[in-house]
């Protein structure tokens, strides 16, 4: 499915939300929180995102100058009355809080990142009641240091930056732990309705009907043992047909011997 993200939210209106869906937009995920500001009139925009019949999402930067639980608590202000609605219409263990690790100024990556400090904001957001994911990529995700390419938060969704211009989800250099991305950024700022945005792709698979139609074509699928019982039960049912068919034949012959029934 294709989402959308974007920082400018005071420019979202609902005749611009009814253009990208009309476009096939599925999601949009706005940046709720540089870092040090927040964007402009988020709530609102998630609230005409939502009504417009889209998923909405939010992505945050939880560096390191502050406490983790600081910079969730400016989204959480900035989202406001929203934050309940995020992630609606996507499958309940899918990621709609984005964690993003990138660089957000001239000091040293460590200062910026730490492994310990991700883990907190991770903590945070399910504690929030929402599923987090990360958003990276190799050159922003290495940076914190030789230790992080091994396993760290790779049990999260990667939501991976990639600006190849190929909506195909894929990781074509591995790193952290992952092997595999969830979905992928793969088209940087592009004027979509008047608004600058960055094109992703997600599975079709995270969409609550989806997985639901999925969950349901599973549970439907039959064991070995119940197959053999159904095809016992159909035998046992045939046998009992063709026994009701003899003494139907029977009573049938009799009742004509003793001239109850014609011929």
């Amino acid at each position: 499915m294709l989402a959308l993200d974007l920082c400018d939210t005071h420019l979202v209106t609902p005749e611009w939300v009814a253009a990208v869906k009309a476009d096939g937009c599925r999601m949009v995920i706005l940046n709720a929180w540089f870092g040090n500001r927040s964007a402009p009139d988020v709530e609102r925009a998630l609230r005409y995102i939502r009504e417009g019949g889209l998923i909405t999402a939010v992505y945050y930067v939880p560096h390191a100058f502050r406490p983790a639980a600081y910079h969730l608590q400016r989204v959480r202000e900035a989202v406001g009355d929203e934050w309940e609605h995020l992630g609606e219409g996507l499958a309940p263990d899918k990621a709609c809080v984005w964690i993003d690790v990138e660089e957000v100024s001239n000091d040293p990556p460590r200062a910026q990142w730490n492994m310990p400090h991700i883990l907190t904001s991770r903590r945070l957001v399910e504690e929030g009641g929402k599923v987090p994911g990360i958003y990276t990529n190799r050159p922003a995700w290495c940076a914190g240091g030789p230790e992080w390419l091994g396993e760290t938060c790779s049990d999260l969704a990667l939501w991976v930056a990639d600006y190849n211009g190929d909506p195909t989800i894929d990781l074509r250099y591995p790193f952290g732990g992952w092997t595999a991305a969830d979905a992928k950024q793969y088209l940087g700022t592009t004027d979509v309705h008047g608004i600058n945005c960055d094109l992703s792709t997600f599975p079709d698979a995270w969409l609550a009907a989806q997985a639901s139609q999925a969950g349901q074509e599973a549970a439907l699928e039959p064991s070995p043992d119940e197959v053999a019982v159904l095809h016992a039960r159909w035998a046992e049912a045939a046998s009992l047909r063709a026994q009701a068919d003899a003494i139907e034949a029977e009573v049938i012959a009799e009742k004509v011997r003793l001239g109850l029934q014609p011929a």
